[in-house]
């Protein structure tokens, strides 16, 4: 999917859920409002009422329907009383005819008897029960056990939705002689409430896909951008450091991107430029790095160590041209180099004119002395032509392996003795003659691999108390 098409979908989905979350809390917040504005005025109203009626004088209405006496007490004085102020109040406060008055039982008070009611009398008969609804259950009781007006939260039956206020009707001894009930059926406000959250709702709905139009207008602006950039960033992956961005006057972060990928390519490029004077081993070393941490412990491992040297390199460049020096050393240096890789070999340095090369015994013992022998034979017109030549030393041993030097300039190299015998031996080698340590040899005679000419030899080496046992054999072109 597209950046464009899911910046737009993430817009989408945020509208969606900020338009729910605000038309729900809207709805929410009508309800309350609703609730308390007219469950205040309901409470007030049968707070009013029920002052205006004697607790004494309706303990008589409820002796009557305690003795079962039923609809023949509309004909009483006392409920007929009770009646025409219930119709005042009404008249007085303008509310609807949803008004009774109730008798709560002295063991279960929110099982109630009606008594005097002004709402569908063929139903709310006097002495019929009336179960308060569990919902208003805590706020009855509290109206009794507190004497104090209440008010109902917005509640549904199969009536309507509703509103009601509860206030005690007390005697001259400070009893609950009744309750005086009022409910209010609210659902034309909340219809209307909730016609006015549909409409807004509605609006909010063509802001949001206008929204929506301009997300997907500034995605697809922003993707045509990221195409480009992903395009040059494929280019560098490819090994093409030749990139290009459209000029853009905008100081945006894609913008900033592009100046920070600039940047990066233009030092990638240097870098690159430098991978040329890095060691193998180094270069090994860093891609087996993880996280970009180089491992900086040393290891044992044996090897066989390759020296080459150019004999009479020293003289020569004494007196000759420093280009010429640059161009005879870049020439023979590359072509060893070739050789030495071609053979399974790695570079570890190149030490004025010498070079070190490392090769793995277990991949195949013989390589070494293989790529010392191509060296030799290969035709170098530049080393003929100032009476030049090279001398090989090469020995097998184990050696420390490792990463050396300061963090900021590392170089993974070989150290040991072995290494310095090698050396030593390609000291001894004369132009065109390659020498082989004892060591070495024996493990090519044991994989019988033969050298033709090897001459043995006992030959003094610094640093060492007794002769040295070496293979000598003479590789000059032309033998």
């Amino acid at each position: 999917m597209r950046i464009s098409h899911k910046f737009a979908l993430t817009v989408a989905a945020i509208l969606l859920v900020v338009i729910t979350s605000m038309t729900i809390l809207e709805i929410m917040a009508s309800n309350r409002l609703i609730a308390d504005s007219f469950g205040m005025t309901l409470r007030e109203i049968a707070r009013l009422g029920a002052d205006t009626i004697s607790g004494e004088e309706h303990r008589v209405v409820n002796k009557k329907i305690k003795e079962g006496i039923g609809k023949a007490i509309a004909d009483n004085p006392n409920y007929k009383d009770l009646q025409s102020k219930l119709r005042k109040m009404i008249k007085n406060s303008s509310i609807p005819y949803c008004i009774y008055t109730v008798i709560p039982d002295k063991h279960t008070p929110t099982s109630t008897t009606f008594a005097v009611n002004l709402y569908d009398e063929d139903d709310n008969i006097s002495g019929n029960k009336f179960i308060v609804p569990p919902g208003n259950s805590t706020i009855f009781l509290r109206c009794i056990r507190k004497k104090v007006a209440v008010s109902t939260k917005i509640y549904s039956d199969e009536r309507g939705e509703w509103i009601s206020a509860y206030a005690p009707i007390l005697d001259k001894q400070g009893q609950v002689a009744a309750v005086l009930k009022i409910d209010f059926d609210i659902h034309t406000l909340l219809d209307k409430s909730r016609q006015e959250s549909l409409h807004k709702l509605l609006l909010m709905a063509v802001v949001s896909f206008l929204s929506l139009l301009l997300a997907l207008l500034i995605g697809h602006l922003l993707t045509r951008r990221i195409k480009h950039l992903q395009g040059e960033v494929r280019k560098v992956k490819e090994g093409d450091f030749s990139i290009s961005f459209h000029e853009v006057r905008l100081k945006d972060e894609i913008s900033y991107l592009e100046k920070e990928f600039q940047a990066m390519v233009s030092k990638l490029s240097e870098r690159l430029q430098m991978i040329k004077f890095i060691p193998d081993f180094s270069l090994q070393k860093i891609n087996d790095a993880k996280d970009g941490n180089i491992d900086m412990d040393g290891e044992k491992k044996e090897v066989i160590i390759l020296f080459c040297d150019i004999r009479g390199f020293t003289k020569h460049s004494k007196s000759a041209d420093p280009k010429d020096v640059v161009k005879l050393l870049n020439h023979t240096f590359s072509y060893e180099a070739e050789i030495i890789k071609k053979n399974g070999g790695s570079i570890d340095k190149y030490i004025g004119d010498e070079v070190m090369a490392v090769f793995a015994p277990s991949n195949s013992p013989e390589a070494a002395v293989k790529a010392a022998i191509e060296i030799l034979q290969t035709p170098n017109a530049i080393l003929d032509a100032n009476h030049l030549g090279l001398g090989i030393g090469i020995h097998i041993g184990e050696v420390v392996m490792g990463a050396v030097g300061h963090r900021s300039r590392l170089d993974f190299t070989c150290i040991g003795a072995p290494v310095n015998l090698a050396s030593r031996l390609c000291g001894q080698a004369k132009s065109g003659e390659i020498i082989i340590s004892d060591d070495l040899y024996q493990l090519l005679k044991h994989e019988k691999v033969q050298i033709p000419g090897c001459k043995h030899e006992d030959i003094d080496i610094k640093g060492y108390n007794k002769p040295v046992s070496i293979y000598r054999t003479d590789i000059s072109p032309g033998r």
